[in-house]
């Protein structure tokens, strides 16, 4: 045995059956993976949620819709289109623009209300309306809204 070869005997002992080691890394890392295999599977439960970002748009939409209405002096359906007279003698109109749900006031301005809606209804009834809204999604959202002439 050479000097150098002697050097590093020391630092690094010779097993004479290296075989079990092999055996037993193998079993510990299984071991491991077992574990860490159902705390990962709940991680990934925890990160998906259901988004209600549509639904709550469209329900927003709805809030905007009636709050508007009990303040209108008068309404008017025509077509797929909601007129509402305001008391300052404007009317502000809501209707379909492409994918999006839009409200002007004297045929000028454009706000968007709503967006992805594939069909926006305005049904006359005795004392209001209802109002379905069709997503791109295939959600039907539908809200009866009652206007009081004051």
């Amino acid at each position: 045995m050479s000097n150098k070869e002697k050097r590093f005997s020391v630092y690094m002992p010779r097993f004479q059956n290296e075989s079990g080691f092999t055996l037993l890394s193998s079993l510990l890392f299984l071991s491991m993976i077992l574990f860490l295999v159902p705390i990962l599977a709940n991680m990934m439960k925890l990160t998906q949620y259901d988004s209600r970002y549509d639904e709550l748009s469209v329900w927003h939409f709805f809030l905007f819709l009636q709050h508007e209405t009990t303040e209108a002096a008068g309404y008017q359906v025509t077509g797929n289109t909601l007129h509402l007279q305001l008391r300052n003698g404007k009317t502000a109109s809501y209707s379909r623009y492409y994918s999006d749900i839009r409200r002007q006031v004297n045929s000028v301005g454009h706000e968007i209300y709503l967006k992805d809606v594939k069909q926006i209804e305005f049904v006359p009834l005795t004392f209001g309306f209802k109002t379905i809204v069709h997503s791109i999604q295939g959600e039907i959202y539908e809200k009866v809204i009652i206007f009081h002439p004051k």
